[in-house]
């Protein structure tokens, strides 16, 4: 599905962003009428409610940063935590909560997993170690309590990783080749196609597919490279904004509108960008940004992100800051936005965990009840999943949308 994809890349910007230390913005902070505060967020004869997910149940090893990294439209969650793994070492392992039930999704025969994307059929995509000696790892299906190993260009003894899934059961994800490139695949209907790379690189990886099958990712071959987007069997290169020197992409919506980020030649400096119809558009320009970074874009268009540390929105006709709450030193971060306009994201204080969880609705920050934290992820419904921090772990959280005064 659009919207949530390479959710361990993202589940890493997250973490990046609670743990960044900077200066403030110059530009001025909304006026405070912009925000409200409240014990739980309220808004259109709505609340928030913080929901433990119950991960602790499964052992999880103390001073590890696991997450919920996805949650599809009927509720389902998907993440990560940390398992202890032979005395003194942790290892990854993928967990699902559906129905108020958590659980871990198993393996394909090794210690450790990781869970991608997640559909709105519950269908979960990642990789896992097998159970052979040298650890080989494989991109996985998993479907009503089965995991099923998707295989490899080269036989079992290569490696693959799955890294998203539309609602058809589409699966992108890379896999190492006979030459030992690294190259874009997709798995479809039982087969594997390799999707190649652009002229003068060797290697391939892509980040989403949409509901009709376009896939979004970058062609490399030590370092960054190129964006592409694959269409028809097609692969084309997006293009590069004047002034950068390489592109790669986080997201394609279903209508085929493309963001991503241009970096500088010394990796230093971002700009958001947006090819829609062909053409690349420059959302750090629109933003009057110096550097920005877009997180996630919805069906209608409309992208969230950051522009020189600050929560953004790039609708058709317009940019807009979207503020920090009041005191705040290190900035705010848009990472989420649904099909109605609700984004998800955080505002930042003095420590490296000092993350207050936010929802913006029509441009109005509401804080979210729990922990420091904040979300990764948003659904149709506006329930949102993330991580928190307590005792210095950061354990996966949701954050529920639903009537007020009832029980959730």
């Amino acid at each position: 599905m659009h919207g949530i994809v390479d959710m361990a890349r993202r589940r890493a910007m997250v973490l990046a962003l609670m743990s960044f230390a900077a200066t403030a913005c110059s530009a001025a902070s909304p006026d405070t009428s912009d925000t409200e505060l409240a014990t739980e967020a309220l808004f259109g004869g709505h609340c928030y409610t913080f929901v433990d997910l119950g991960v602790r149940s499964l052992g999880v090893a103390p001073g590890s940063r696991g997450a919920a990294g996805d949650i599809n439209a009927r509720g389902d969650i998907i993440g990560r935590y940390f398992r202890p793994y032979l005395g003194t070492g942790r290892v990854p392992r993928a967990f699902i909560w559906r129905d108020g039930q958590v659980a871990d999704l198993g393996s394909l025969g090794g210690p450790t997993t990781s869970a991608a994307d997640i559909n709105d059929r519950g269908q979960v995509v990642g990789s896992s170690l097998t159970a052979v000696v040298d650890g080989a790892n494989h991109a996985f299906l998993w479907e009503r309590g089965t995991m099923r190993d998707l295989g490899t260009l080269v036989g079992h003894d290569g490696f693959s990783v799955a890294t998203a899934i539309n609602d058809a059961g589409d699966v992108v994800g890379i896999s190492g080749t006979a030459t030992g490139a690294v190259h874009a695949v997709l798995w479809r209907k039982g087969a594997i196609v390799d999707l190649g790379v652009l002229p003068g690189y060797a290697n391939s990886y892509p980040r989403a597919i949409n509901a009709r099958g376009d896939i979004v990712g970058e062609s490399f071959t030590s370092g960054p490279g190129r964006a592409f987007l694959y269409r028809d069997g097609v692969m084309t290169d997006l293009g590069l904004l004047p002034g950068y020197g390489t592109m790669s992409v986080v997201d394609v919506n279903d209508r085929g509108d493309v963001i991503g980020a241009a970096w500088s030649s010394d990796l230093t400096r971002t700009g958001a960008f947006l090819y829609r119809d062909g053409a690349l558009i420059d959302l750090g320009a629109r933003a009057s940004a110096t550097s920005s970074y877009p997180h996630a874009i919805n069906a209608r268009g409309d992208i969230v992100g950051t522009a020189d540390q600050r929560a953004f929105l790039w609708t058709a006709d317009s940019a807009r800051d979207l503020g920090v709450l009041p005191g705040d030193q290190n900035g705010s971060a848009a990472i989420a936005i649904n099909a109605a306009g609700l984004i998800a994201g955080a505002s930042y204080g003095e420590s490296g965990v000092d993350a207050t969880p936010v929802v913006w609705r029509r441009g109005i920050m509401h804080v979210l009840p729990g922990p420091s934290g904040g979300p990764s992820s948003i659904n149709p419904r506006g329930d949102m999943v993330g991580g928190v921090w307590e005792d210095g772990t950061l354990y996966p959280a949701l954050w529920r949308r639903g009537p007020c005064g009832r029980k959730r």
